[in-house]
Order: C-alpha cells, then sequence, then structure tokens
C-alpha cells in the first residue's frame, strides 16, 4: 500500500483512539447524574425533574461517540458463524461487502443527523417536557458520531479491500494497551 495512504489511515486510527481516550471519561456525568437523583430521591426524598432526562441523553451520545472506537478496537459484535470458517483472505472479502453496506448506511446517517442538527440549532429546539432541554446536543452528538464511524469504517474498507483484493497491507491498528 502507498506509504500516503498509510499515514492518513494511521492518522485516522490515531485520532479514533485519542478522542475515544476522552470519550471515556463521559462516564463520570452519567455516574454523577445518577448518584445524585438516587440521594435526592431516597435520602432527601426529593426527586428531580431533570435526572431522567439529561441520563438518557449523556448516555445516548455516549454510546454513540464510542462507536467509531469500538469499531477500531474490533469490538464491535459479530456473528461468527461463517465467518470464523472463513480464510484471512475471505474474511476480508466478507467484510468488504458488510463494509459497503454500512458505509452506505452510516453515510447516511450521517447526512440526515447533520441536518437535523442544523436544523434543531436553527430553531432552538427544545424537548417537549417539564424541564424542556435543548434537543441539539445529542443531535450534535450523532452527527459528530457518524462523521467518525464514517472516517473509521472507511480505513477498515481500504485495509479489508487490499488484504481481499490486493496485496497485503500493514494491518498494525492502534490499539490501547489492556491489562492482564
Amino acid at each position: 500500500m502507498n506509504r500516503k495512504l498509510d499515514k492518513l489511515l494511521s492518522a485516522v486510527d490515531n485520532f479514533t483512539v485519542k478522542s475515544g481516550g476522552v470519550i471515556v471519561f463521559g462516564v463520570i456525568p452519567l455516574i454523577y447524574i445518577v448518584s445524585h437523583e438516587v440521594i435526592a430521591r431516597y435520602v432527601f426524598n426529593s426527586p428531580t425533574i431533570w435526572a431522567h432526562q439529561s441520563l438518557e441523553m449523556t448516555f445516548g451520545c455516549y454510546l454513540v461517540l464510542l462507536g467509531a472506537y469500538c469499531l477500531q478496537q474490533k469490538r464491535h459484535v459479530r456473528v461468527d458463524v461463517l465467518w470464523e470458517k472463513l480464510s484471512p483472505r475471505g474474511r476480508a472479502k466478507a467484510d468488504v461487502l458488510t463494509g459497503i453496506l454500512s458505509i452506505g448506511f452510516i453515510g447516511s446517517l450521517f447526512v440526515f443527523a447533520t441536518l437535523g442538527a442544523i436544523n434543531s440549532v436553527m430553531v432552538d429546539e427544545h424537548y417537549y417536557s417539564v424541564w424542556g432541554p435543548p434537543r441539539w446536543p445529542p443531535k450534535i452528538a450523532l452527527a459528530v458520531a457518524s462523521f467518525m464511524l464514517l472516517l473509521q469504517l472507511g480505513v477498515k474498507f481500504i485495509r479489508d479491500l487490499s488484504v481481499g483484493f490486493g496485496r497485503a497491507v500493514n494491518h498494525t491498528s492502534v490499539e490501547v494497551k489492556r491489562n492482564g
């Protein structure tokens, strides 16, 4: 594979790993919101009107933003019944097929999420609830997350194409070292 392309693919991997390393700290607001609500509700008998909805929004943003990181780290769920029985080249060819479908779906998601986020910001859209927080933060998170996932899908697709239909490429992806 061409040296410039390999550098670009590695740059996307590095961006994904670094952004994933930052996004994982999104669990802290989740812990705070749950702890605050549990204490307010069961210790002070004073539940909040904002905790449930803010927990949904924060958790939703947290999950979608980690999609690219999970793909890069090979942590997405896969049905291995047939895939495991294929050779590495056969797996790559199967992944190219699913990659085309994934890129099409996530590309569409990116377009519609971006349009939805822009519209939400422009009309200052809010949730229909007693608390009524703005709707644009999770919509922007979905647009950003789908773009990040699209980038990482592109990297995987190019590497799978190279293995399945061309000469082998350096598959040294950036991975977080795990203890144990």
